[in-house]
C-alpha cells in the first residue's frame, strides 16, 4: 500500500512536505488495515468457538443416532467420507464424557 501511495505521488510530482504527509497517510492507512484485520480475526475465532460450543451442547442433548449425524454434518465432506461410523461414535461418546463447559464462548489473552 505504501508503494502505491509513493508511486502515485511521484507521478503527480509533489514537494518534500507533501512527501512527508503522503508517507504519514500511507502508514496510517496500513495501521488502520492492521487493526481491521485483527478485529476480523478475533471475530472469526469467537464465532468458531461459539459454533463448537453449540455443537457440543446439541450432541449432548440428542440421542446417539442424531448425535452422530450432527458430528458428521459438522465435518468437512472429505473427512466425513473417510471416517467410519464407529469412529464417529467414539467422537460422540467423548463429547458426552467431557466435563461441563463454560456458559458461553470467550476470547483469551493469547488470541
Amino acid at each position: 500500500m505504501v508503494l502505491t501511495f509513493t508511486r502515485s505521488f511521484r507521478i503527480t510530482g509533489g514537494d518534500h512536505n507533501s512527501a512527508d504527509r503522503m508517507l504519514l497517510a500511507a502508514l496510517g492507512c496500513n495501521l488502520a488495515w492492521g487493526i481491521i484485520d485483527a478485529v476480523m480475526y478475533l471475530m472469526a475465532i469467537f464465532s468458531q468457538r461459539s459454533h463448537n460450543l453449540l455443537l457440543l451442547r446439541q450432541v449432548r442433548a440428542v440421542g446417539p443416532e442424531a448425535g452422530r449425524r450432527l458430528i458428521g454434518d459438522a465435518m468437512p465432506s472429505d473427512l466425513a467420507r473417510v471416517i467410519a461410523d464407529a469412529e464417529v461414535e467414539v467422537i460422540r461418546h467423548r463429547f458426552t464424557q467431557l466435563r461441563e463447559t463454560a456458559g458461553r464462548a470467550r476470547l483469551h489473552f493469547h488470541d
